[in-house]
């Protein structure tokens, strides 16, 4: 069965404080540059939105 990733954005322009995932979630955090593990086509929609850098 192929892989079918799912990725959520949320684009946050204001905020203090530490980030509290749900319990759910495998892994949780901030970051301004693409992971080393991106699934291919997801860097580039964040990367041409300018939402993140290469």
């Amino acid at each position: 069965m192929p892989d079918s990733p799912v990725g959520v954005v949320f684009v946050v322009t204001n905020y203090e404080g530490e980030v509290h995932a749900a319990s759910e979630a495998s892994e949780s955090g901030w970051f301004r540059n693409l992971p080393s593990e991106m699934h291919p086509n997801q860097d580039n929609y964040l990367v041409e939105k300018d939402w993140i850098a290469r």
